[in-house]
């Protein structure tokens, strides 16, 4: 099947890149960074540079194929403000109409939304639930709104993806915790930490988004996220317990709103829950990863054989003989 995926060298779009020709998929990538080209050819993907701001660049790359699967977005920035949202609405806009446009031949389009648009409560969010997008969800929202309005006038075959909160090994995850974590340093969650969120390991959300082309359900919307929720703080202790680095502390409420804005903290620091029933039955989504505790460790022992002074200097030798 011919996909294009959005966002490739992304958190998402690369592990969804790379599950994408294990299963023999032929794929092209867009990827804003000219200097990221290289490394998708090598994985035989085939490279389009681009900014997901301006699709009338490179939207005719898109034209005969199968499968699109949308995970591009313009990075969150350490204090978001309305300019930010302003730009990542008139981007998401601008990008699903011209995917809808040319995607004459598409077979099914995938959309990343993501657990925020259900905004905060603690109680259990399925996809019947009624919406109520925190801020930085809102542009979200119009390309979900967008892309059913097309499904319902034309048939035209999304399928929407609401991920949870994505750990693994890139992506802001790695940036403030998995990194730092990994070399020892002191690190911090919002809050009190008590605050409980849905979580999903990169590689059971990319698993979704294949089974989603391989087996396209046009219309339909999905939560993706593991089987337990956890509280923010018991599962970045978690991380750092299994790394072997320093006990975290919550950053206090107000500080936090102070240093990351209010945008920020009505994202961080309040609950959100999902279920995944829908996902892993009708979907048919297997989990490898069906809570935090299994693939925390196999993000943390990830790091431990990549790192680790022996198994480099036997890569070494094997490469050398």
């Amino acid at each position: 099947m011919k996909c294009f995926i959005t966002g490739a060298t992304g958190f998402i779009g690369s592990a969804v890149t790379e599950l994408l020709l294990e299963k023999d998929h032929e794929v092209t990538g867009l990827t804003h960074s000219l200097e990221k080209t290289d490394m998708l050819r090598k994985k035989g993907v085939r490279p389009v540079v681009g900014d997901m701001r301006e699709p009338q660049k490179w939207i005719s790359s898109v034209k005969g194929t199968d499968a699109i699967i949308h995970t591009a977005t313009i990075p969150v920035p350490s204090r978001p403000s309305k300019r930010y949202l302003k730009e990542l609405k008139s981007a998401q806009e601008t990008v699903v109409r011209s995917l809808v446009e040319s995607a004459t031949s598409c077979n099914v389009f995938v959309y990343t939304s993501g657990m925020t648009v259900y905004g905060s409560g603690n109680e259990t969010r399925t996809e019947e639930s009624e919406i109520d997008p925190v801020e930085l969800a809102k542009p979200y929202v119009i390309g979900e709104r967008l892309l059913m309005d097309a499904y319902e006038k034309n048939e035209f075959p999304v399928m929407i993806l609401r991920p949870a909160g994505v750990y693994g090994d890139g992506g802001i995850f790695a940036k403030y915790w998995t990194t730092p974590i990994s070399k020892g340093k002191w690190s911090t969650y919002p809050g009190n930490g008590k605050q409980v969120k849905s979580f999903i390991s990169v590689k059971d959300c990319a698993r979704a988004y294949v089974k989603a082309v391989d087996d396209p359900m046009p219309g339909e919307m999905f939560n993706v996220a593991d089987d337990e929720p956890v509280a923010f703080g018991t599962f970045i202790r978690y991380l750092a317990e299994k790394m072997n680095a320093p006990k975290p502390f919550g950053i206090p409420a107000p500080i936090f709103r102070l240093l990351g804005g209010k945008i920020l903290g009505e994202m961080l620091l309040t609950d959100m829950i999902l279920s995944n029933k829908k996902m892993t039955h009708k979907l048919a989504v297997t989990l490898k990863y069906p809570t935090y505790r299994e693939g925390i460790t196999a993000l943390a022992n990830k790091y431990k054989r990549n790192h680790d002074p022996h198994t480099v200097e036997q890569k070494e030798e094997n490469h050398g003989s």
